[in-house]
């Protein structure tokens, strides 16, 4: 999966609510390098963390997803286990009824 597939499927999982619609809008949603979204998608999903050695673990509900620390950026492992997490969450089903201008803006 492309970084912009898992930004695209983590925010539907975030932000699609039970009827299919977004309740924000993920158009440039990008958690995995913005911490500004990344911040929004844990709010959102109630993701939390915690570091194990050289891992960052993201935990929801009975969920888990580890990432290695590269290069000493513990942040860039958090962002990536979160998104991928919230990523996961989401059925394939879910992701293909969401339409692209439903992508873009909620209004």
């Amino acid at each position: 999966m492309t970084n912009e597939e898992l930004n695209q499927r983590a925010g539907l999982s975030a932000f699609m609510d039970d009827d299919g619609q977004l309740t924000e809008a993920i158009d440039g949603f990008a958690p995995l390098t913005d911490s500004d979204d990344c911040l929004r998608l844990l709010v959102a999903t109630g993701i939390s963390f915690r570091r194990f050695d050289e891992e960052v673990i993201a935990e929801s509900m009975s969920f888990q997803h580890s990432e290695p620390v590269l290069n000493g950026d513990v942040l860039a492992a958090a962002r990536r286990s979160a998104t991928a997490l919230a990523a996961s969450l989401i059925p394939n089903d879910d992701v293909a009824r969401a339409t692209l201008p439903a992508l873009r803006a909620v209004e």
